[in-house]
């Protein structure tokens, strides 16, 4: 068995008390570095199934767009990790009242929440982007028989 082998054994064996430096290190000099380190959901220090990734997009004008680059669940949690992109004239201290509901493929939506307030540290300035995470937790999404092909997405947000 290789070193690398051994130290992936080791972390799932064991991933609370492992040295992801070491795990990084070792993945990065063979061929299984992109189908297992890239699974590792990184932020929350947990494995992850992704169900959806994006690499086109569409904007509009003078608004606030959602850019839903994938959708992860984990721990009967799903995930949006994306961007919020203001192409508006003006900068935005604060976004709340964020209503979301994403869509399957036939238009059923799958997955709906408000969250109270978005985190954009600080302002979102005028045409900028800043990263969000947005975790659905169980009752807020269902995804038996949803058809996740493609995906559309209904928002409503309030800003300061």
């Amino acid at each position: 068995m290789s070193i690398e082998n051994k130290q992936i054994h080791k972390f799932l064996k064991n991933k609370n008390q492992f040295n992801k430096n070491d795990l990084y290190f070792s993945l990065a000099s063979f061929n299984l570095y992109n189908s297992i380190y890239n699974s590792l959901y990184y932020r929350n220090e947990f494995i992850s199934k992704e169900l959806y990734y994006c690499t086109k997009f569409d904007t509009q004008s003078n608004t606030v767009n959602l850019i839903i680059n994938s959708l992860k669940e984990s721990s009967d949690t799903l995930y949006l990790d994306g961007y919020i992109l203001s192409l508006k004239n003006f900068a935005i201290a604060d976004l709340f009242n964020f209503y979301i509901e994403l869509r399957d493929a036939r238009g059923i939506v799958f997955a709906s929440k408000l969250f109270k307030n978005i985190d954009i540290a600080g302002n979102l300035g005028v045409y900028s982007a800043k990263k969000v995470y947005l975790p659905f937790l169980s009752k807020e999404y269902e995804l038996f028989n949803a058809d996740l092909s493609s995906i559309t997405w209904y928002y409503t947000y309030d800003f300061v």
